[in-house]
């Protein structure tokens, strides 16, 4: 498959850009839980489309919203595919949660993924009475590439003068970097990656300044044992708490990577191997965790 600019093939699903395309289509005409809505970003930048979740109980008070990026290795995957992990975040917050369907980087190159989430915590902050939204408790996260994203948003973010209460990074990929990563994840990063921008903190967060990294926001960083990204969790949990931000670090030993969105009722496909009681068991309590530093982070009462 032809992304940015050299050929990748798939060779255990043969999925080119057309497939990608006809998949992001079917998506699209789905029926979701949540609302479609698309993020407007002027300056003739096409709009972002997004899918949000609110608890079903009716609050009088403003809630506090969760930004959530799927994963797919920045070219595939849907934000569909996490309708139910964030529909329970939602109710178990209690929060408003955007779910974020980015642009993949077959159409657009990283890091304007990150600048897409940024502007669309912008739009969020700035329409909170519209949505219910209090946008002093605003938090943000994302799986794998997703979590790339998420690092490289509140970064951005910070640039900008917003200040997030917390983003989680569930194993994460934060850098980029050829030195960092093994031959086949430096084949996938130089398909989607333009050249010579490896070191861009918004692409590498790990590569951002020690002064860009100072007085972030606290992290939620999960790692897998059995994953080849494990280095990266490990690594920037140690930078992030030598540059003094706070971070909430678990790490299950036996969980591979994927483990929280696979072993949800809406992921596809259904066979996926890591589909089963063991991972399915890692998942649950993972999430059941996430919920409980979420709480502790975002509402007041419970502090």
């Amino acid at each position: 498959m032809k992304i940015g600019r050299i050929e990748v093939a798939d060779k255990k699903t043969g999925v080119g850009i057309a497939s990608l395309a006809k998949m992001r289509a079917g998506y699209a005409e789905r029926t979701s839980v949540g609302e479609r809505f698309s993020v407007p970003r002027g300056d003739s930048k096409e709009n972002v489309p997004v899918l949000i979740y609110r608890p079903e109980k009716k609050n009088a008070e403003k809630l506090p919203v969760f930004f959530n990026m799927h994963g797919g290795a920045w070219v595939a995957g849907d934000a569909m595919m996490m309708e139910s992990f964030c529909q329970l975040l939602a109710e178990s917050v209690p929060a408003v949660v955007v779910n974020i369907n980015y642009h993949k980087a077959d159409v657009i190159p990283l890091p304007e993924m990150s600048a897409e989430a940024c502007d669309c915590v912008r739009y969020f902050a700035g329409h909170a009475e519209e949505y219910g939204i209090d946008n002093s408790r605003m938090a943000i996260g994302g799986h794998s590439a997703g979590a790339n994203i998420a690092a490289g948003t509140v970064l951005r973010l910070k640039e900008c003068g917003i200040d997030m209460k917390l983003q989680i990074l569930v194993y994460p990929c934060v850098d980029l970097r050829p030195e960092a990563n093994c031959g086949w994840m430096n084949m996938v990063i130089s398909s989607v990656v333009p050249e010579g921008h490896l070191e861009e903190c918004h692409i590498s967060p790990m590569a951002a300044e020690d002064e860009q990294i100072k007085a972030l926001c606290p992290a939620v960083i999960v790692a897998c044992g059995r994953d080849d990204l494990k280095p990266h969790a490990l690594n920037y949990a140690k930078r992030l708490i030598d540059n003094g931000v706070n971070v909430y670090f678990r790490e299950y030993e036996h969980a591979e990577h994927g483990f929280l969105e696979v072993n949800r009722p809406d992921y596809e496909p259904s066979t996926d191997g890591r589909i089963n009681a063991e991972q399915g068991a890692y998942a649950r309590d993972c999430e059941q965790w996430l919920i409980k530093v979420l709480k502790s982070e975002l509402l007041e009462e419970v502090k």
